[in-house]
Order: structure tokens, then sequence, then C-alpha cells
């Protein structure tokens, strides 16, 4: 299945979910910084990343508890290609390259890195 992309209020909400797990929309609300968003911005939003296939909910009664269907990896890798795809030819290759060149990585730590990775392969 490809996923939709999220806008970044759709992303913002989501990273909610994927911290805390199950969640009514208020008590994302009662994480949220001051000062806090109305309730019918973020069930709106929440509706939204449900009708996406990013959340599913529970309901009881009229309150709905949400859970999240797409884990933050899956989302992560799926935003990660599509970079690489629009950006670097879909080569990662060509994206660590840039990373590098344009001083986000350092080769140090892609060494570092690369013995972690092998070492766990072996």
């Amino acid at each position: 299945m490809k996923l939709q992309r999220l806008t970044e209020a759709e992303e913002r909400i989501m990273r909610y979910y994927w911290e805390h797990g199950p969640c009514l929309v208020s008590a994302i609300i009662d994480k949220m910084p001051d000062p806090k968003p109305a309730h019918s911005t973020i069930s709106t939003i929440t509706r939204s990343l449900q009708s996406k296939g990013y959340l599913t909910h529970k309901a009881y009664g009229r309150t709905h508890e949400y859970h999240v269907a797409v884990p933050q990896e899956k989302y992560s890798r799926s935003r990660v290609g599509k970079v690489m795809d629009d950006f670097f030819e879909s080569s990662p290759r060509e994206l660590i390259s840039f990373l590098i060149k344009d001083e986000q990585v350092n080769p140090s730590d892609l060494r570092k890195l690369l013995e972690d990775l092998e070492n766990d392969q072996s």
C-alpha cells in the first residue's frame, strides 16, 4: 500500500500518536504546549489521518480512542524513499554523498556506522 503524504500539521499530530500510543483527542491536546489548539482542529486533523489510513479507532459511545495503523518507521521509510526518488535519482549513494558534502554527516561517523552495521550482520 502506497502511503499518502501527510501535511505538516498531520505529521505534527501523528508524532503524538506515535509517541504516546492509543489516545483520545483530548489526551493529545493535554500533551501539547500552550496555547493549546481547539479540540475541533485536532479532531479534524485526526479524522483526516484516519481517512488516509494512518489511524484506526475504537468507539466508546461518542468517544473515540485512536490507534496507530502505520508505524513511524514505515512512514519515515516512505518519506526518505520519496526524497531519494525525487532528488537523488533513486540512489542511496547520491543521498549519502549529498549529506556528507553538505556536512550533515561526518565521514568518521559514517565509518563508525558502517562498522556497527557490519558487526550486526556477523
